[in-house]
């Protein structure tokens, strides 16, 4: 359907890293080897130390564009040295006895070319550099991996000196998660007396040997301390044969965080700071102001049915706030608040605290919501333009955009006339309405029909393609996105899923499977799983029921994927009614019985026992299917809505989305005309309920189910729309009458 930093160049470093010239400037061409100087041991006049410099096992040219250096350059990192900058971090003076050690460690090194001529001679040079901390000497993946960090280091006459802690993460898959700015907790665990640092020089081999972390000796003695001296002499804490005493004889200024349990003789003072104190009798004595209880800390399970008559409460004497609001209904109830006849709300449909109290549940309302509002405009400051998402299934559009938990990420897909592939995007805040650029720099190329999905603290974002036909401009690359960083970075692309468009991706928590689609030259029955941990591939194993999907459904149930419906391979347009099960334990896949109906570019959503399914290209008397795992059966959802012309939705393009508790279908196109109307279907009891129509044309449009909020992107026409739109469903409630 149309319309109308660095003084540096880039290189790699083996051991030995060479710069070769030529009569122009620098390039990467292979250059008459010079011989290396062997391992020699020499004074360090500027630091006052020894540096051992050792030959590399291996080196590799790189290419300089803004001019010549007339020696070949060798980099090794200096033990001692090194050495002296772990006594430097580590033997400070005694801290006072409630102080922390620093969270950083100086660290400080020395670079000379194979000539002996300090890097940086003639004028300081600045290289990037990366910093790890393993768990072992010679351990490479991501579980030995403790710390890691990327810093410009600036070398001035050979040295160089840094402060690991001070720098930003490498972007590395193996090094996911592992950036701290405070190194405390990396000198703990059971296997801490093992640490190993490794340095990096750009995009080149680690530096060999790795230097091992070695302790002051005086160190050792704080691990036979028997006790706690402040810095008047005072003994404040002292370790014996009967357990951990505490001695403060002036007013303590910090708190005493316990993890076990605390045993005391009698609680004295004013119990500011007590919470979670269990006691078998009445053993607090005073009062406890409202500011000393925690808001929502008193639930009804803490109040005993009887024990609160209106008497009991004087004036002022609660705040509201400091209950949650079952119990907030139980002291209404209790304290005559709430009569024969009179009513409580609950968002339980059997709450036992309230029937226990003689509180009937009358029936449901809905409460709130059920609108659709905009949220920003074309202008909006940093508004991407126009653009849409407009093949696939409902499921395959829902991944061309990223919802993070916070901010929805919108990026890639065609143009608003459908023209021009696009390669920029932003993120939008629904708290702030709000739209933030997304960076450029090492980003995919241009691309539409790709997937992405949220891992937790990234975007993965693969496949699609660019232009012209799918097969020859397919993209077998994919990439991550961190929207902390704002960075991109491509990942692993060895035993990938190749170049692939309309194909599907789930996440089962540790893999992403990629399956299906229009691959290099044809639909495809195959596919492959990644794991972004290990940023590796492996193969899986292809579904025999047809050879080509495109198009289809798909969901992940927690333990299986499935598959469900699509086009043929020759049309691309007819449905089929073909659905199995993939597990990816056994890798082996299950066929299940046939859809009642043959249908493309359909929806489908997970309920968490069932799989719901329906809509798209097709014609058949019934729709909508809902599919049990448990029984392997298909049965029929109700379509008989009435008022809702043409079952409520346009047949295609629609933006789908399970909320939880409800099936969440809008808008659309039915073969002529865009449609506005709009449905929710509730499974648990089988029935449709009208939802306003959505305010703009939507077809193809960017959309995302945030937790609470349904958003939509731009709209089809006019080609200008650049508003983002929102629809709430109503909360579920339970009228609860007291008898």
């Amino acid at each position: 359907m149309k319309r109308t930093s660095s003084n540096l160049p880039p290189y790699r470093v083996g051991g030995v890293l060479q710069w070769q010239p030529d009569g122009a400037g620098w390039n990467g061409q292979p250059g008459r080897a010079r011989r290396q100087p062997a391992a020699e041991l020499r004074h360090c006049p500027l630091s006052n130390c020894l540096e051992f410099s050792r030959r590399s096992t291996s080196g590799e040219r790189v290419a300089r564009r803004n001019g010549p250096v007339a020696r070949s350059t060798r980099i090794s990192p200096s033990p001692l040295g090194f050495l002296a900058a772990l006594l430097l971090a580590f033997t400070l003076p005694a801290l006072a006895a409630d102080s922390l050690p620093p969270g950083r460690i100086s660290y400080q090194g020395f670079l000379t070319d194979t000539a002996g001529i300090p890097l940086g001679a003639a004028a300081p040079v600045n290289a990037t550099v990366t910093f790890r901390i393993y768990r072992s000497a010679g351990g490479t993946t991501a579980a030995d991996v403790v710390w890691a960090e990327t810093q410009i280091v600036t070398v001035d006459r050979g040295h160089y000196s840094v402060t690991l802690g001070s720098g930003s993460p490498t972007g590395q898959a193996t090094d996911a998660g592992k950036f701290t700015n405070n190194l405390t907790g990396v000198f703990l665990g059971p296997d801490v007396s093992e640490r190993y640092l490794g340095v990096r020089l750009g995009g080149g081999a680690e530096l060999s040997p790795r230097v091992q972390f070695m302790a002051s000796p005086f160190v050792h003695a704080s691990r036979a301390a028997a006790g706690l001296t402040g810095p008047d002499g005072n003994l404040l804490i002292r370790v014996g044969p009967a357990g951990l005493g505490v001695n403060l004889t002036n007013n303590p200024t910090a708190t005493v965080d316990v993890g076990g349990t605390v045993r005391a003789t009698a609680f004295q003072g004013s119990g500011t700071g007590l919470s979670n104190v269990t006691t078998t009798v009445a053993s607090l004595v005073g009062t406890l102001s409202g500011a000393q209880i925690a808001d929502g800390a008193i639930t009804v399970a803490k109040l005993v049915p009887g024990t609160v008559p209106g008497s009991a409460l004087a004036n002022g004497s609660l705040e509201t706030n400091k209950l949650t609001s079952d119990a907030l209904n139980l002291i209404l109830s209790q304290a005559g608040g709430v009569g024969a006849g009179g009513g409580v709300f609950s968002l339980s449909p059997t709450n036992a605290s309230l029937t226990s109290l003689g509180f009937v549940n009358v029936g449901s309302r809905r409460i709130g919501g059920d609108r659709w509002t905009v949220k920003a405009s074309e202008v909006t400051p940093n508004a991407p333009v126009n653009r849409n998402y407009n093949q696939g299934s409902a499921d395959m559009r829902a991944q061309e955009t990223c919802w993070t938990g916070t901010k929805w990420i919108v990026w890639g897909g065609l143009n608003a006339n459908e023209s021009t592939f696009l390669g920029t995007g932003a993120m939008f805040d629904p708290v702030l309405n709000t739209w933030t650029p997304i960076s450029t720099q090492n980003a995919p190329s241009a691309r539409h029909e790709f997937q992405c999905i949220w891992l937790g603290d990234r975007m993965w974002l693969y496949g699609g393609y660019n232009g012209g036909d799918r097969g020859p401009n397919g993209t077998g690359n994919g990439f991550f996105y961190n929207p902390t960083t704002d960075q991109w970075t491509s990942i692993n692309s060895a035993n990938s899923a190749g170049a692939r468009a309309r194909f599907s991706a789930c996440w089962t928590g540790t893999e992403i499977i990629v399956f299906g689609g229009f691959g290099s030259s044809t639909w495809v029955n195959t596919g492959a799983r990644y794991n972004p941990a290990t940023d590796t591939w492996r193969s899986m194993a292809s579904n025999p029921q047809r050879g080509g999907f495109g198009d289809h459904c798909f969901a992940w149930t927690g333990t299986e994927m499935i598959i469900a419906g699509g086009h043929d391979t020759v049309t691309a347009t007819t449905g089929i009614n073909k659905a199995a099960r993939y597990n990816p334990v056994l890798d082996n896949w299950t066929p299940m019985p046939d859809i009642p109906f043959s249908f493309a570019g359909s929806s489908s959503a997970w309920t968490g026992t069932e799989y719901l399914y329906g809509f798209g290209h097709g014609s058949s008397d019934m729709r909508y299917a809902r599919y049990s795992p448990v029984s392997n059966t298909w049965s029929a959802i109700q379509t008989a809505k009435p008022g809702l012309p043409n079952d409520g939705t346009g047949k295609v393009y629609h933006q789908a989305a399970w909320t939880g508790t409800e099936w969440l279908i809008v808008g659309g196109w039915d073969g002529s005309s865009v449609r506005g109307e709009c449905a929710r279907f509730n499974p648990a009891t089988s029935k449709w309920t009208r939802m306003p129509n959505v305010p703009k044309q939507t077809p193809h449009q960017p959309f995302t189910w945030t937790g609470k909020e349904l958003l939509i992107f731009s709209g089809w026409l006019p080609d200008t729309d650049q508003s983002v739109i929102s629809y709430q469903p109503p909360i579920e409630a339970y009228q609860y009458v007291k008898q």
